[in-house]
């Protein structure tokens, strides 16, 4: 048994874990029903409306991810009813599973206390800052449940736990597109795994009684052969960075391939060095352990990915469905892009950066830097509230983690090429080959979930993928094991209290810029409402929504550009395909949009003046409607016109 999973039978580590699940739960209770966008809500809300109606996504209408999260919404509808609040019961569920596996990961490297207080760090830079019941959380949980069922195989030797981990990876494709991202992060791990002299995952017990420890990466026992045998490695590695790249295909500038394209690079790149360091297996060998390891996880994930299609072969608009999940993302980028922020930001990471790399556990270091740790983080929170700059300090320390990780990543991969590894990369809490391989596993997935910032890079999706980094970096620093202890534990401290009194306190839409609090004072009341935000917005929607269901009177209506919400809380159809304007097919759009309209029979039109993603109606088009419309009444961002 590893010693993770002794510590997880140690009674004390049950009452941690419920300690931190309390806390959690506590923690995201006070803010699950916090702040909203409109249209995610709309569009989220929508989706499962049509589908309790009997309706099928991509064939009937034009779901904007994949399909599965609008099942699980309408079975939800079902139970507790239509709204805004039921829609985020499913995330308050997640979450609590994700947590306790978050704590389970973090027990293999570290005693309960100290996994607790990490996981509860992890948390409070995740669902709690915008609990909107959105894929990309679910991707996030997925990846995590994959790395550890992964971890689960390094212990115990189990291919079972690999078409498991196949299997979470492919669910999470059903999510959303980005999914993709934690096979490839599951297929870089394998990868790393059959690298290791003799396979890191190899038959032989180790000494705590996981198999492929120590003895899996004796040099000297290790079969040898010439070094051309390595060339598949080279072509496979290759693979993966054309697919990564191909990824963010589209619109690439310097930031983006900086941020998005640097980690995994990185990474591939170690790989590639270590196929070129000896020992040297024949290369059927390693052709067979490789296929040993991906064959059970690319079964795992084409067995929900296998269903999903039959289900659409049988409803029909299959093709429907592909075109949705695999090209109709990509008409997103032109509309729906952001980059991330400049190469330079990453400046602002080196503190840290020098922190957990400079050797702290001997001499007067075990002084000096946990003193300057302490200074420098305690400065950081305690100012970041007065001003942008030290809150940018706490913010890219974290953004630039994921450069850290990578760089670790790259070093433990190219560790498990010398003879006594465990020697050499180590942890004072797990001194065996799992912790080594557990780490390098997380450190893939977390690399590629990464990607899921492109091509949108707005702070709230590096939310998406932090918390993995943050788990995964933990489990690096502890094996590399240069960081003193006191030194891990300032900066678990950090990341706990700057996430608390700076990132869920404050306003989704200032996070990376500056500390402002959320201008949650108002709760929605509408009969589908119940969610609190900003005063202003409730005080709009609280007036619009009732106003355009009495003039609507049972007939059709149209919201646009970009306002599904006002289908979704006025419970009035959408007799359209899609929810997003930028997203209509070019044959959509080619009629004059008033001629649409008469087509639709639409009595009332709500007209939002700005949106985030689809251009604004033309003056043109917006004179031809109040002539087919005379009636008109303004709104705080709406113009509503009907006849």
């Amino acid at each position: 048994m590893s010693e993770g999973g002794e510590r997880a039978r140690q009674p004390w580590a049950a009452l941690v874990l419920g300690a931190v699940l309390l806390l959690g739960g506590a923690l995201l209770s006070v803010f699950l029903l916090r702040g909203w966008f409109p249209h995610d809500e709309g569009s989220l809300g929508q989706s499962a409306v049509r589908v309790l109606q009997g309706e099928v996504p991509h064939r009937d209408f034009d779901e904007i991810y994949t399909g599965l999260l609008s099942y699980i919404h309408a079975g939800v509808f079902a139970v507790f009813g239509i709204g805004t609040v039921p829609l985020r019961l499913p995330l308050f569920v997640a979450a609590m599973g994700w947590l306790a596996a978050t704590y389970r990961i973090l027990l293999r490297f570290a005693p309960p206390v100290g996994a607790g207080l990490a996981a509860l760090a992890v948390f409070v830079w995740s669902v709690p800052n915008y609990p909107a019941s959105l894929p990309s959380w679910y991707i996030l949980f997925f990846a995590t449940f994959a790395a550890l069922s992964l971890m689960r195989w390094h212990e115990g030797g189990d291919r079972r736990f690999i078409a498991l981990a196949g299997a979470l990876a492919g669910i999470a494709l059903l999510f959303k597109l980005s999914g993709i991202f934690v096979l490839l992060g599951g297929g870089l791990a394998l990868l790393v795994a059959e690298q290791a002299p003799g396979g890191l995952a190899a038959s032989a017990p180790d000494s705590d009684g996981s198999r492929g420890g120590a003895a899996a990466v004796d040099s000297a026992t290790a079969p040898r052969a010439a070094r051309g045998n390595y060339e598949w490695a080279l072509a496979l590695v290759l693979v993966f960075v054309v697919v990564a790249l191909g990824a963010v295909a589209g619109r690439v500038g310097d930031r983006e391939l900086f941020r998005i394209a640097f980690p995994t690079s990185l990474v591939a790149l170690a790989i590639l060095a270590r196929t070129w360091t000896p020992p040297f297996a024949p290369a059927h060998e390693r052709w067979r352990a490789l296929i040993q390891r991906l064959t059970p996880f690319t079964v795992g994930a084409v067995v929900p990915l296998g269903f999903f299609l039959l289900f659409y072969l049988v409803v029909g608009g299959a093709g429907q469905m592909l075109g949705g999940v695999f090209v109709t993302p990509f008409r997103r980028i032109a509309s729906a892009s952001l980059s991330p922020p400049p190469p330079v930001t990453i400046l602002l990471a080196v503190p840290l950066a020098a922190l957990l790399w400079l050797p702290s556990r001997r001499g007067a270091m075990r002084f000096v830097a946990p003193a300057l740790a302490a200074l420098w983080f305690g400065a950081i929170v305690v100012l970041s509230g007065t001003g942008g700059q030290w809150y940018r300090a706490g913010w890219y320390a974290a953004w630039g983690l994921l450069f850290i990780l990578s760089v670790d990543t790259a070093r433990m991969v190219l560790a498990t090429a010398t003879a006594g590894t465990t020697a050499r990369v180590t942890t004072p809490n797990a001194t065996h080959g799992a912790a080594l391989r557990s780490a390098i596993t997380l450190c893939c997935l977390a690399v590629g979930l990464a990607l899921v910032e492109y091509p949108f890079a707005a702070p709230i999706y590096t939310l998406y993928a932090l918390p993995l980094t943050l788990v995964a970096a933990v489990a690096a620093t502890r094996v590399i094991g240069r960081a003193g202890t006191a030194v891990q534990l300032i900066g678990a401290l950090f990341f706990l209290a700057f996430g608390l009194v700076r990132i869920v306190p404050g306003s989704v839409g200032s996070l990376g810029r500056a500390f402002a609090r959320s201008p949650d004072v108002a709760q929605l009341e509408l009969p589908r409402g119940g969610l609190r935000i900003d005063a202003r917005e409730a005080e709009v929607y609280d007036a619009l929504i009732p106003f355009v269901v009495e003039r609507a009177a049972g007939r059709p209506i149209w919201a646009g550009p970009d306002s599904p919400e006002v289908y979704f809380l006025s419970g009035l159809p959408n007799h359209t395909r899609t929810f997003f304007d930028f997203l209509d097919a070019p044959a959509t759009t080619a009629r004059p949009l008033v001629e649409r309209l008469e087509a639709l029979g639409a009595a009332v039109v709500v007209i939002k003046l700005t949106s985030q993603f689809s251009k604004p109606i033309p003056p043109e088009t917006f004179a031809e409607l109040r002539a087919a419309y005379p009636h008109e009444r303004d709104f705080r961002g709406f113009v509503v016109l009907w006849r």
